[in-house]
């Protein structure tokens, strides 16, 4: 009786525990859920834009923006706003630390179409076959079967508002005359060419690869290079949709339609890389380029470039209203593309502001090679002169 009795406390013990476990584990597992759910102060922090501009700036404006500051922290994050006119820095953060570009690279693949457009070896009305291996290609694609034709005016439109795979690839395989191996070799000397320094391009559709890298910096470079050389076809960039075979296709650039002055460019996006956007725009201040990578969402990405811009205008409009203010910068710890978190002293503050056009070394200059080379030649001069003096005694 002992015994039945002890088994029977045993086996109530055990379904106790058993139960008390479950009723554990499902806190832990549902607490998240509800603790998201829940309104928080600090997921949508209202600031306004001055708190982004540097210790010598404007007094405050009542104008804000709903920006996350947490963003700028995130390991994969970078970030770039340049003017387009005089390649003036006006924000960097991690702008020349690698990152994984996305399909940002379909810019690269888009410049190189461009180029052969204008050379003549490509027509706006050619027809491209797609390939077995480019219809496979995974999304962001168009979804054409294989060995289906669109002439090139859809590729490159399909690229732009839909960043399609499968036509960055057949778009790759016909400038590479038939080898994408061929293609990317291209497309890494161009960006070599372009000074981009830090780009390695392993596809030309953006799919992930761990040597496929970038910088906010090249980015930037290749935004310039289209936007500068390329305006007949940039139009391209400003799109938000396109008609296809009777159907209406949508574009990912949200931006667009939420910023107003924005001109266009690229957004990308793949696990590794983050949420990645490159924009353009033109309003009465200047024009600037601006570049966002590593961005935990869709949404996020878009509201920390639209703060970005907004900051980078209030203080070029403040610039233009105080003339005194003038070399002041959105961003307090960086001053060059080259980040060294460091401050502008006060007394320093008139220097030139940098530029992405600056060489990263001074040239020595010819009258400074003229004396050098004199000196020389007047002390060789004098020590022969010695040498024939004791020849003779």
């Amino acid at each position: 009786m002992k015994r039945i009795c002890y088994l029977e406390n045993l086996v109530q013990f055990c379904q106790k525990f058993v139960l008390y476990c479950c009723i554990i584990c499902a806190y832990i597992l549902l607490s998240p859920i509800y603790i998201e759910a829940a309104p928080s102060k600090d997921k949508h922090i209202k600031s306004t834009i001055f708190n982004t501009l540097s210790n010598n700036s404007r007094p405050h404006s009542k104008s804000g923006s709903f920006i996350a500051p947490q963003i700028a922290e995130l390991s994969k994050y970078a970030g770039l706003v340049i003017n387009a006119k005089t390649g003036e820095v006006l924000y960097s953060k991690n702008s020349t630390a690698k990152r994984y570009p996305a399909s940002l690279v379909k810019m690269m693949t888009l410049l190189l179409a461009f180029e052969a457009l204008e050379k003549g070896e490509l027509k706006l009305n050619q027809m491209i076959a797609i390939s077995k291996p480019a219809s496979m290609q995974p999304p962001s694609r168009l979804g054409v079967a294989p060995y289906d034709k669109l002439i090139v005016n859809e590729v490159l439109h399909a690229i732009c508002i839909k960043s399609a795979n499968d036509m960055a690839y057949a778009l790759g395989e016909t400038l590479g005359h038939g080898s994408i191996k061929n293609f990317v070799r291209i497309m890494n000397i161009r960006a070599k060419q372009l000074g981009m320094y830090s780009t390695h391009f392993c596809n030309p559709s953006g799919l992930h690869a761990k040597t496929q890298v970038t910088t906010a910096y090249d980015m930037a470079l290749l935004a310039l290079a289209l936007k500068s050389r390329y305006a007949k076809y940039y139009g391209l960039f400003s799109r938000t949709h396109f008609i296809f075979r009777h159907k209406t296709v949508v574009g990912h650039n949200r931006v667009l339609q939420l910023y107003p002055g924005a001109t266009g460019m690229k957004t990308g996006y793949t696990i590794a890389a983050g949420y990645n956007l490159v924009t353009t725009t033109k309003k009465p201040e200047g024009e600037l380029i601006a570049v966002v990578m590593g961005c935990p969402s869709r949404h996020s990405r878009d509201d920390h470039m639209i703060s970005l811009l907004q900051s980078a205008y209030e203080t070029l409009h403040h610039r233009s209203a105080h003339p005194a203010h003038k070399f002041s910068s959105i961003n307090n710890r960086s001053t060059t593309v080259l980040s060294t978190h460091r401050k502008i002293p006060p007394q320093n503050i008139q220097q030139k502001r940098p530029s992405i056009f600056t060489p990263l070394y001074k040239p020595i200059s010819p009258a400074i090679n003229r004396k050098k080379r004199s000196k020389d030649i007047l002390h060789t001069t004098r020590q022969r002169q010695n040498m024939n003096l004791s020849r003779q005694k």
